[in-house]
């Protein structure tokens, strides 16, 4: 959650540069517009409960196994799919163009979140380099 408010308080730099970030998770709909709303997100979720998009992008999912060692730890995985869930992504996409894409594997994820996930301002910089903006 905290990396949604932090993107969001950099949304208006975002949308300078006329990208999108969008959101994956494996929640459904009604859960991902709820998030939405609640948090006054202004960036596109993409609701996967199949993980059929997760798997197209390559984002790697939690097995069985790992969702059911982190149940007993972490409550708030009661709310994934007993299966699986998907680990943190963040996409940013310039029209029909992937400019911007980071993955938590597995293996670095701890109980609260992801270990090693880039910050806002990081994700931002990355951005600019990547579309050839420089920051004014």
């Amino acid at each position: 959650m905290r990396s949604w408010k932090g993107l969001k308080r950099r949304a208006d730099d975002f949308e300078a540069l006329g990208v999108q970030v969008i959101g994956l998770a494996s929640d459904s709909e009604e859960q991902l517009r709820d998030f939405r709303r609640n948090h006054d997100l202004p960036f596109t979720m993409l609701s996967d409960p199949m993980l059929v998009t997760a798997e197209n992008l390559g984002v790697p999912v939690t097995s069985k196994k790992g969702y059911l060692g982190s149940l007993s730890l972490h409550p708030v995985l009661r709310h994934l799919p007993k299966q699986a869930f998907l680990n943190p992504a963040f996409f940013v996409w310039k029209g029909s163009e992937l400019v911007y894409e980071w993955r938590q594997v597995e293996k670095l994820r701890n109980l609260f979140g992801a270990n090693g996930r880039p910050s806002p301002q990081q994700i931002l910089e990355v951005t600019r380099e990547s579309i050839g903006v420089m920051e004014t």
